[in-house]
């Protein structure tokens, strides 16, 4: 027998490509930090014209859409990317940028739910 196939069964087994990255990771990380902001700050600045000229349901579905689906995207992603493997021990490389979106992601969900309910009447604060 050769020495290789002798310590075969301890070692784990070392592939000579390095890990591919996560791209549903970066996916997140993309969607979370220039997508949701951008969609969120667009729905605010045009907030009192589309109050004006849409009817009540159309302005209530869009602000869902923009401030609680939007984000909720990136939120999903980063849950499924970090499903995968944690950033610190993953093989895949970029693991890591799904670990910092999901927080900031459902940060911005809860944020945006909040608003859409005490905006719509369902919530007095």
């Amino acid at each position: 027998m050769s020495d290789e196939s002798l310590l075969n069964y301890a070692t784990p087994r070392v592939h000579a490509q390095t890990p591919r990255p996560n791209w549903l990771a970066v996916f997140s990380f993309a969607w979370t930090f220039a997508l949701s902001p951008t969609v969120v700050m667009l729905f605010f600045h045009a907030s009192d014209s589309l109050d004006a000229t849409l009817p009540d349901w159309a302005y209530m579905a869009l602000g869902v859409l923009a401030l609680v689906a939007v984000p909720a995207a990136g939120f999903v992603a980063a849950i499924v990317a970090t499903e995968r493997g944690a950033g610190w021990d993953s093989p895949y490389r970029w693991t890591g940028f799904a670990v910092c979106a999901g927080p900031v992601a459902s940060v911005v969900v809860c944020g945006g739910l909040s608003f859409c309910l005490r905006e719509f009447g369902f919530l007095a604060i």
